[in-house]
């Protein structure tokens, strides 16, 4: 087992407290937004005292049949392939969707093609791949995820008297096709900034009267609020708003729009950084690319409940081939033990742990917010302490 190390995004939206609090450390001013564990190029994780290879991505590289198992290895060319993260919105992240694995192919060789540097602001493909996820709350959690309804969505489009709402609103209503939900999604997320301070203005309205999903309109105000003239706010009603207490997991597949809006989250993707914007950000808008990959499923968005095959663990699998979670409950005397194969990277976010490998012959502690990598030669882990630890591994096929 190698010890490692987070590393910190401070995007804008981050939160001043909530990744403050799991690492012990006095909230501040600067916004701290994810912790990165994992091996991805923009930020693979150091090595605590590794004296050879210097990061997770190339110790990997160096030894990915030991650590990844044979049969992982082969079917992820070496790779690692999830990235794990604490995720912690202080407000609302990105309207924003994620490629498919062809189109993350596809648009990767075209902006290379096109010379735009990998760190340049209008880069939108960082690498080759797709980016399903998953989310695990850690404190309550709120996101608007997937298209609502659509008939709740023509619903509150009617509701305003705007001029271009209603035109919107007749764009859906003449076509609720994927092809017509694209056409009313991009109509909104076009809005000119005069208009949508004038619809703001109405959704002010609306949620005060209490009409039917009058939340929806209520959430476009509060967006607002963070994000005035911006697009996204009043797009945001066409979205589900989703809230899940600790414990609770949801799936985002790749091209399910969302945007998170706050709360402590572990995040658990394919390993990637592609990300489509259209609104509530001050980063690159990509309207184009978000609208080629929008996947439209309206309906609501089911939890994960995931198998509990000890009192003290709980796997969730989601529908990806890269990823599976795992929950660790322990307290007291209790030993967790945890049937295992293949890269894990294993997060304490409470209490102090103790992890084992190879049958308690190498043991590692834990305190939050500090982490560890397990390959596939560890074989089994063994949790005992008081606290909660997130394992993120590999499904087995």
């Amino acid at each position: 087992m190698q010890r490692i190390m987070g590393v910190p995004r401070a995007y804008a939206w981050g939160s001043t407290v909530h990744i403050q609090n799991v690492l012990g450390s006095p909230a501040e001013e600067q916004p701290l937004a994810e912790l990165w564990f994992g091996a991805h190029p923009t930020g693979p994780s150091p090595l605590i005292g590794e004296t050879g290879a210097g990061d997770l991505e190339a110790f990997i590289a160096a030894n990915a049949t030991v650590t990844m198992g044979e049969e992982t290895a082969a079917a992820f060319d070496g790779k690692l392939p999830f990235l794990m993260k604490l995720l912690a919105p202080g407000q609302a992240v990105s309207l924003q969707v994620h490629p498919s694995k062809r189109n993350g192919q596809l648009g990767f060789e075209r902006e290379n093609a096109a010379g735009i540097p990998l760190s340049a602001p209008n880069r939108s493909f960082k690498d080759t791949n797709h980016k399903p996820e998953m989310v695990f709350a850690i404190t309550d959690f709120e996101g608007l995820v997937g298209f609502r309804d659509l008939d709740d969505t023509l619903t509150l489009l009617g509701q305003y008297e705007h001029t271009r709402m209603r035109e919107i609103h007749d764009i859906l209503s003449a076509d609720a096709s994927p092809a017509g939900v694209r056409a009313c999604l991009r109509a909104l997320v076009t809005l000119d900034s005069a208009d949508v301070d004038c619809i703001i203005d109405e959704a002010v309205v609306l949620a005060g009267r209490g009409t039917a999903l009058a939340s929806a309109h209520a959430t476009a105000v509060e967006l607002a609020q963070s994000y005035p003239g911006d697009a996204g706010t009043v797009a945001s009603i066409m979205l589900n708003r989703v809230a899940f207490a600790p414990g609770e997991c949801i799936f985002v597949p790749s091209g399910m729009p969302h945007a998170y809006l706050g709360g402590l989250a572990v995040e658990i993707m394919a390993n990637s950084d592609n990300v489509f914007r259209a609104g509530l950000t001050s980063k690159y808008v990509d309207v184009e690319s978000l609208l080629e990959n929008v996947l439209v499923n309206p309906g609501p968005v089911d939890l994960l409940v995931g198998e509990q095959p000890t009192p003290v663990v709980r796997i969730i699998r989601p529908a990806a081939r890269e990823f599976e979670l795992i929950e660790v409950l322990v307290s007291g005397d209790s030993v967790a033990e945890v049937a295992g194969r293949g890269p894990r990277i294993v997060l304490c976010t409470s209490g102090d742990l103790e992890l084992w490998a190879n049958n308690r012959t190498d043991s590692i502690t834990l305190a939050p917010g500090e982490a560890a990598f397990a390959s596939d030669d560890d074989g089994a882990l063994s949790v005992a302490g008081t606290g909660q630890a997130i394992i993120a591994g590999v499904p087995a096929p």
